[in-house]
């Protein structure tokens, strides 16, 4: 009895990272996004900047091969920017497209490791600012297969975005590098 009841949960967490699948999933940060940014004004830094950030993003991947999956993530972004200047704080919305690629490593059990990688564009918005570029990101991470459909995600994940302000007649660069900690869920079918 033992061994049909492992069996089954070990074709169950297999047969969702399969090949021809789809997944579904969304996630947020489970408390706040920290990043430092550096402002770039003609190859001088300037100021420095500490934000704290809520996060979400949902995705949509197919596998194209056992535990390969390939998708796209837009994700939607709050960050409040506290800076060294009179001004104090800003709110910023950031919107993204990421295509990603998805590796779930095929170990046995409902527990499974898994890397994400990505790169897309995206764009920042505040008063004064519209920057838009690259966003590089990268998120390993551990699913557990609740059931054949079902699994609960947590992970990490790593950025570097590289934008330019286009708002008025000033160009200014932004280089910023961020870390998070995802929590999530995902639907396979």
């Amino acid at each position: 009895m033992m061994m049909a009841i492992g069996s089954i949960c070990f074709f169950t967490a297999s047969a969702q990272t399969g090949k021809g699948r789809f997944a579904i999933s969304g996630n947020t940060d489970m408390n706040l996004m920290f990043a430092k940014t550096s402002l770039v004004v003609d190859s001088a830094a300037g100021e420095k900047q500490t934000s704290s950030a809520f996060n979400a993003n949902a995705g949509f991947a197919y596998f194209v091969a056992n535990n390969l999956a390939v998708g796209i993530t837009g994700s939607f972004k709050y960050t409040r920017t506290d800076a060294d200047n009179v001004i104090g704080y800003v709110h910023n919305y950031t919107a993204g497209v990421i295509p990603t690629v998805t590796y779930f490593f095929p170990l046995k059990g409902n527990l499974k490791p898994n890397i994400s990688a990505g790169a897309g564009y995206i764009w920042l918005f505040t008063s004064g600012l519209d920057a838009e570029g690259l966003s590089l990101n990268v998120a390993p991470g551990i699913s557990y297969f609740a059931n054949r459909n079902v699994s609960l995600d947590l992970g990490v994940q790593y950025s570097y975005n590289h934008l330019t302000n286009t708002y008025g007649f000033s160009e200014y660069t932004y280089k910023q590098q961020a870390l998070g900690f995802l929590a999530g869920l995902s639907i396979f079918f």
